[in-house]
C-alpha cells in the first residue's frame, strides 16, 4: 500500500487521552490535601500584623478593649475584628486583611506597647506586643 501515511489508531488515541484524564484526576485529588502545609501558623500572621503596623508608622490615637484608632499621614485607621477576620479599615472603604479564623479580639494597652491578644475559632489563643508610638497632637494658635 503505497498511499497508507504512518498515524496514530483510533483505539491509540483514546488509550492516551483517557490516561491523561486519570493523570490529571490524580493531580486534583493530591494537591488540595498538600495545601495545609503552605498556610501560616495564627501566631506568625498575628507578629507579621504587628510588625508591619509598627514599621510602616502607625501611630496610636487610642485603644479600647477591642480594637485599636491609629492614624498615619493623617488619615485614620481602625484596627478590630469583623467577620471572623483581624482587619484594618482605613478611610474611603480601604481595608486590609491580616488574618482570617479569628474568633475574638481582646487589646491591652500598656502605655509604652499594646498587648493583642486574640482567639482563633479553632479556639488557639495568641498574643503579640505591639509597639506604636503615641499619635502628634497639632494644637493651632
Amino acid at each position: 500500500m503505497k498511499g497508507r501515511l504512518a498515524a496514530f489508531t483510533m483505539v491509540e488515541a483514546l488509550f492516551a487521552l483517557g490516561l491523561a484524564a486519570l493523570v490529571f484526576e490524580a493531580c486534583t485529588l493530591v494537591l488540595p490535601k498538600g495545601q495545609h502545609f503552605l498556610r501560616t501558623s495564627p501566631q506568625v500572621s498575628l507578629s507579621a500584623a504587628c510588625t508591619q503596623l509598627a514599621r510602616q508608622d502607625y501611630r496610636l490615637v487610642r485603644a479600647s478593649t477591642q480594637a485599636l484608632y491609629l492614624t498615619r499621614s493623617g488619615q485614620f485607621f481602625t484596627l478590630k475584628q469583623e467577620r471572623q477576620r483581624l482587619v484594618l479599615r482605613g478611610p474611603s472603604h480601604g481595608q486590609i486583611f491580616f488574618m482570617t479564623g479569628v474568633q475574638t479580639l481582646q487589646v491591652q494597652d500598656k502605655g509604652i506597647y499594646q498587648e493583642i491578644k486574640l482567639q482563633t475559632v479553632a479556639g488557639q489563643k495568641q498574643s503579640a506586643l505591639l509597639f506604636l508610638l503615641p499619635a502628634v497632637e497639632t494644637q493651632e494658635d
